[in-house]
C-alpha cells in the first residue's frame, strides 16, 4: 500500500514536487521491495500508456537518488525488473538522467551476465533497445560492433519514424565510450551527416553527436565532418537560443580550434571558425557562470593579436556588446578599457559585474580612476581604498574631479570618512577644487549620517583652493619634506605583505617619470618592454594556483601596468569628462604642496563653537575671486534645477534679492531645503535672513494664475501652519549660532501658532527654549509671556511647556504685576 500511493503521488504531483516522493522513498530504505512492486505493476501486457510513463520515470529518478555504491541482494530479480522497464513502450522525459540511470542499473546488475542482458535487450524493438545497448557496451566494449552495425541498420527506420532523436542519443552514448575498429566508415558517416543536416533536431543533440563522433571516428573521417558541418552548426545560434546552447557551441568551437593546432585542416581555417563565433554566437550572449567559463576557454585559444583585433572590430560598431564588455573585463587594454569604463546601451548591472570583475584581477589605469568613482555604488567605493593607502595623492586628485560633479551624497560620505581615518593627506593643487567644494558644500544638506565629517572633507578641499590660486603656505600644514614620513605612517601593509598589484603600482609611478623623457607624442610603447614585462607576467601568474584558472590569472598583464604611462601620450578613442587629462597625470610624479594634518584639523573642527556655514563663509570671504566663482556656478545649477545648489548663496551672498529668489524657489519645490537653508544661512547673514524669514512666515505666498471658473469653485487651504513649523524648525538650528536680537525674537513670536490643533506640537517649545537658553543679557519679553499664558490651555499636556515657561521668566527683564498674576494663576 505504501508504495502504490508513493506511485499514486509521483503520478498527480507537477516536476517541482516529485523529488519530494523520491526522498520519502529514500527514507524508507527498502529499495529491492520497491522494485519488486514495480516489476508486478509492469505484468500486464495492456499496461496504460500513462501509467508506463510514470513507471519509468520514479525508477529513473530513484536509481539516480541511490547513486553508483548501492547494493542489491537479489540481482536475478533485479535485472528481471530493468529488463522488464527497458522493453516498455514509452520513452523517458530526459534522456540524460536515462543514461545516468541505465550506468547506475548495469553497474548494480555487474554480478550477473551481461551477454545475456545484451542478447535479450536486442530483441526488442530498435526504439527501446538502442540506448540501453549504447550504454551497455560503454563497460562491455566488446559488444561495440555489434552495437555500431544496429545502429547502421537502424537509421532509415529512425528517420522514417522522424524519431532520430533517439537513434543520436545512442551513437553519442557509443562513441565517448568506445574505440573505432578501423572498419568502413562510410555508412555510419553517412548517417551521421544526414543526422546533422535535419533540421528538426535540437542544436544541442547535434553538437553532442558531432563531438562524440570526432572522438570515435578517424581523423580524417572527423576532419570532414569539422569541414562540413562545424560553421553551419555556430551559425544557427541566435540570441532565441538557451544558455545551454550557446554554452556548448563555444565548447565546440574551442575543440574544433585545439583540434586544428595540432592538425591544420585544409577545408576550413581558424579564422573562419574564429568569424563564426563573434558573428553568431558573441551577440546571442548573456552573463551566466557556464557562457563565461566558455567564453574564457575559447578565447584562451586565441592568440592576443588576433583576439584584440576582433575586439577593436566590435568596439567600431554603434553599440557596444555585451559580450564586448565581458571580454575587455578579461583581457584589458589601454586602448579598450575605457569602453568598459563607459555606458554602454547594455544590461547595467551585468555591465557592473564586468567592470567588478574588472577592478578584482587588474589595475586601475590613472587616467579612468575619476570614472570609478562615478560608476560604483557607495557601497562598492572600498574596491579603491588600496590606491588611497598606496597612491594617496591620486586617490585625492580623481576625488577632487569626480566631487565637482558629484550628486549622489552618499559617495560624499564616504569619502569624508575615509578621509578621516587618514593621519595625513596630501594638499595638491587642482583646477577642479572650487567646483568640488561647491557640490561637497551643498549636498552636505542632504547627508543623512550622523556625525559624518564632511566639514573635514569641506576643510581639506579648501587648503587645495589656496593651494592651487594662492602661494602662501599654510601655518598647521606640514611640509613637503614630512611626505616620506607620513606616507609611511598611512601605509600598514609590511614589505612581506606585499601583492603582485602593489608592484604595479610602484611600477606606474616610475614609468610616468621615465617613459615620459622618451616617449614622444603619440609615440607606442617599446615593444621591449612589453615584452619583459610579459614575461614577468607569466612568472608571476604560475605561482597563482591556489583554486583560481589559470587563464584568469593570466588577465594582469603588462598592457594593464603600462596604461598610466601610455596615457600620457596615446589618444584614446572613448573620453569622458572625468578622465584625468595629461597635466592632472603628469602632476602626480611632483610631491604634494604640503600635509595636511587630519587630526589636527579634526581638533579644530569638533569644537561646539564651530559652524560650519560660518566655516563657509570665512574661507571664502579671504577671496573675493572664489567666493564670486562658487556664487556664479551655483546659480548656474539653480537655473539647470539643481535647487540644492541654493544652499551656499545662503552663505556667500549679501544681495537681499538673491536671498529672496533663493527662499521663493525653495517655497516651490523642497521644504526640507528651504528650512536647511534659512538654518544655514542665517548663521552668516542673521538680519537678512530672519527678516526674510518673518516674511515667509506672515505673507502667505502666491497662488498659480487660475481662471475665473477654477477660483470659483475651489478653495486655497491656508498653508500658514506648515509655514509655522518650518519656521520652528529654523529658530532650534540656527540659535546656537545667531545672537538674540529683535529680528530673532518677532521671528520667534510669527512661529508661534495660532490655531489649537497647532499648538500641541512640541517644536513651540523646543523653539522658545532654544532662544531663551542662550541669552547673555535679560530682554524684555512680555509678548511672549503673554502668549504662553494664553494659550496655556492648549500647551498643557506638553511635557517642555514648564521648562519653556522657566525659561521664559528666566531670561525676562522685568516681570510686570499683569504677568505675575497671569503666571501665579497658571
Amino acid at each position: 500500500m505504501y508504495f502504490q500511493s508513493m506511485l499514486s503521488l509521483y503520478h498527480s504531483f507537477a516536476d517541482e514536487k516529485k523529488p519530494v516522493v523520491i526522498s520519502q522513498l529514500n527514507e524508507y530504505q527498502m529499495p529491492e521491495e520497491f522494485f519488486h512492486f514495480l516489476l508486478e505493476k509492469m505484468e500486464p501486457s495492456n499496461l496504460a500508456a500513462s501509467l508506463s510513463k510514470t513507471i519509468m520515470d520514479i525508477s529513473i529518478d530513484y536509481v539516480n537518488s541511490l547513486g553508483p555504491n548501492v547494493s542489491i541482494k537479489n540481482v536475478k530479480q533485479f535485472v528481471q525488473y530493468l529488463l522488464k522497464l527497458i522493453s516498455l513502450k514509452t520513452q523517458p522525459t530526459s534522456y540524460e538522467k536515462y543514461t545516468s540511470f541505465l550506468q547506475i542499473a548495469f553497474r548494480m546488475a555487474s554480478q550477473h551476465n551481461h551477454e545475456s542482458i545484451y542478447n535479450q535487450i536486442i530483441k526488442y524493438p530498435h526504439e527501446q533497445s538502442v540506448i540501453p545497448i549504447s550504454v551497455l557496451c560503454q563497460t562491455n566494449p566488446q559488444f561495440s560492433n555489434g552495437a555500431l552495425q544496429i545502429l547502421v541498420n537502424t537509421f532509415p527506420n529512425f528517420k522514417r519514424d522522424q524519431n532520430l532523436v533517439i537513434w543520436m542519443v545512442a551513437c553519442t552514448n557509443l562513441f565517448e565510450k568506445c574505440q573505432y575498429d578501423g572498419s568502413d566508415d562510410k555508412p555510419i558517416r553517412a548517417s551521421i551527416d544526414t543526422a546533422l543536416l535535419d533540421k528538426f533536431i535540437p542544436i544541442t543533440r547535434k553538437i553532442h553527436l558531432l563531438e562524440s563522433s570526432l572522438h570515435f571516428l578517424p581523423s580524417k573521417t572527423g576532419d570532414e565532418l569539422i569541414a562540413s558541418h562545424v560553421v553551419n552548426l555556430l551559425s544557427c545560434i541566435s540570441i532565441a537560443s538557451t544558455i545551454d546552447e550557446v554554452a556548448l557551441s563555444l565548447n565546440l568551437a574551442k575543440k574544433v580550434l585545439m583540434r586544428m593546432k595540432q592538425n591544420p585542416i585544409t577545408q576550413i581555417t581558424p579564422d573562419k571558425i574564429i568569424s563564426s563565433v563573434f558573428s553568431y554566437i558573441l551577440p546571442a550572449y548573456r552573463t551566466g557562470k557556464s557562457i563565461n567559463a566558455s567564453l574564457l576557454d575559447f578565447c584562451n585559444e586565441i592568440d592576443s593579436e588576433t583576439l584584440q583585433a576582433r575586439i577593436s572590430n566590435s568596439i567600431k560598431t554603434n553599440d557596444i556588446t555585451l559580450s564586448t564588455l565581458f571580454l575587455i573585463s578579461r583581457f584589458p587594454t589601454p586602448e579598450t578599457i575605457p569602453y568598459l569604463l563607459a555606458k554602454a546601451r547594455v544590461d547595467q548591472k551585468s555591465q557592473y559585474v564586468a567592470i567588478f570583475y574588472f577592478l578584482s584581477h587588474n589595475l586601475v589605469p590613472f587616467r579612468y580612476l575619476p570614472r570609478l568613482f562615478e560608476i560604483l555604488a557607495p557601497s562598492d567605493l572600498h574596491f579603491l581604498n588600496e590606491i588611497f593607502e598606496q597612491k594617496p595623492q591620486l586617490y585625492c586628485t580623481a576625488a577632487l574631479k569626480f566631487l565637482a560633479s558629484c550628486r549622489v551624497v552618499e559617495k560624499i560620505e564616504y569619502i569624508s570618512c575615509l578621509f578621516a581615518q587618514a593621519k595625513t593627506l596630501p594638499v595638491i593643487k587642482s583646477t577642479y577644487a572650487r567646483g568640488a567644494f561647491l557640490s561637497v558644500a551643498c549636498h552636505r544638506a542632504l547627508s543623512k549620517m550622523p556625525g559624518c565629517p564632511i566639514r573635514l572633507l569641506l576643510d581639506y578641499i579648501h587648503r587645495c583652493i589656496i593651494a592651487t590660486y594662492t602661494n602662501e603656505p599654510n601655518e598647521d600644514e606640514e611640509t613637503p619634506d614630512e611626505l616620506s614620513q607620513s606616507k609611511e605612517n598611512n601605509t600598514e601593509t609590511s614589505n612581506s605583505n606585499e601583492t603582485t598589484e602593489n608592484s604595479h603600482v610602484d611600477d606606474n609611478e616610475n614609468q610616468i617619470e621615465n617613459e615620459e623623457k622618451k616617449i614622444e607624442p603619440n609615440a607606442e610603447v617599446p615593444a621591449d618592454d612589453e615584452e619583459n614585462e610579459n614575461e614577468n607576467n607569466k612568472d608571476n601568474n604560475n605561482e597563482k594556483k591556489n583554486g583560481k584558472d589559470n587563464n584568469e590569472d593570466d588577465i594582469e598583464t603588462a598592457q594593464v601596468k603600462t596604461s598610466a604611462s601610455a596615457a600620457l601620450s596615446l589618444s584614446l578613442g572613448q573620453t569622458d569628462p572625468l578622465d584625468l587629462i595629461s597635466d592632472d597625470i603628469a602632476s602626480l610624479s611632483l610631491p604634494p604642496v604640503s600635509l595636511y594634518d587630519v587630526m589636527k584639523a579634526m581638533g579644530i573642527l569638533n569644537r561646539p563653537t564651530f559652524c560650519q556655514s560660518q566655516a563657509i563663509r570665512d574661507w571664502c570671504s579671504a577671496d573675493s575671486e572664489t567666493k564670486q566663482i562658487l556664487i556664479d556656478m551655483a546659480l548656474e545649477q539653480v537655473k539647470s534645477g539643481n535647487t540644492v545648489f541654493t544652499i551656499i548663496i545662503g552663505s556667500l551672498s549679501d544681495d537681499p534679492i538673491l536671498i529672496h529668489n533663493c527662499v521663493q524657489t525653495l517655497a516651490q519645490c523642497d521644504l526640507f531645503l528651504l528650512a536647511f537653508f534659512f538654518t544655514t544661512a542665517a548663521s552668516c547673514n542673521p538680519q537678512l535672513v530672519l527678516k526674510e524669514l518673518k516674511d515667509y512666515v506672515t505673507k502667505e505666498p502666491e497662488a498659480a494664475p487660475q481662471s475665473f471658473v477654477t477660483r470659483l469653485f475651489t478653495s486655497r487651504p491656508s498653508t500658514m501652519p506648515r509655514r509655522q513649523r518650518i519656521a520652528r524648525r529654523c529658530i532650534i538650528g540656527m540659535a546656537p549660532f545667531v545672537p538674540f536680537s529683535q529680528y530673532l525674537y518677532d521671528t520667534l513670536m510669527a512661529s508661534m501658532p495660532n490655531a489649537d490643533e497647532s499648538a500641541n506640537s512640541p517644536l513651540t517649545c523646543e523653539s522658545i527654549i532654544a532662544v531663551c537658553s542662550r541669552l547673555t543679557h535679560k530682554e524684555v519679553l512680555h509678548s511672549l509671556i503673554d502668549r504662553l499664558v494664553s494659550r496655556s490651555d492648549a500647551f498643557l499636556d506638553q511635557p517642555l511647556f514648564v521648562p519653556a515657561i522657566i525659561h521664559v521668566l528666566n531670561a525676562n527683564q522685568t516681570l510686570t504685576e499683569s504677568d505675575a498674576l497671569s503666571v501665579i494663576k497658571l
